[in-house]
């Protein structure tokens, strides 16, 4: 397993992340096998198979890309309470506070600091959404 995570990792430090932040969720040595075996190497294709993953989970498809976006576009930093209305008025909802929301289903693409500002993990990530973003 560690020579396959070397190997596809390609000396990234943020893939090696990633991968085994997906591979905690994992319960079984064939799972994990599996995992492994069909992860890309890319960061690109890493990002879009973690989005594919979030829109295929339990949560909403919407309010991750309206988060996303608002992180992505942002000049700077938004704090978490910046981008709560933002998010509530895009989904025409009520959401949780976006720490719980981070905790779940964001937490492979960005952080929150210790001054509530939301980041996202790498600036891979941020060039990869952008480009995401103003292709669509």
């Amino acid at each position: 397993m560690v020579a396959t995570i070397l190997t596809k990792s390609a000396g990234c430090f943020l893939w090696v992340d990633l991968v085994l932040k997906e591979l905690k969720q994992i319960h079984s040595s064939a799972e994990v096998f599996r995992v492994l075996e069909d992860v890309p190497s890319d960061m690109d294709e890493l990002y879009s198979r973690i989005l594919d993953s979030m829109s295929n989970a339990r949560y909403s498809k919407h309010l991750a890309k309206a988060i996303l976006t608002w992180i992505v576009c942002s000049a700077r930093p938004l704090t978490t309470d910046e981008l709560y209305m933002p998010s509530s008025l895009i989904l025409k909802d009520t959401i949780d506070t976006i720490e719980k929301i981070n905790r779940s289903m964001l937490r492979k693409l960005v952080y929150v600091d210790s001054l509530h500002r939301v980041h996202m993990v790498h600036q891979t990530g941020q060039n990869f959404f952008f480009a995401a973003n103003h292709n669509h």
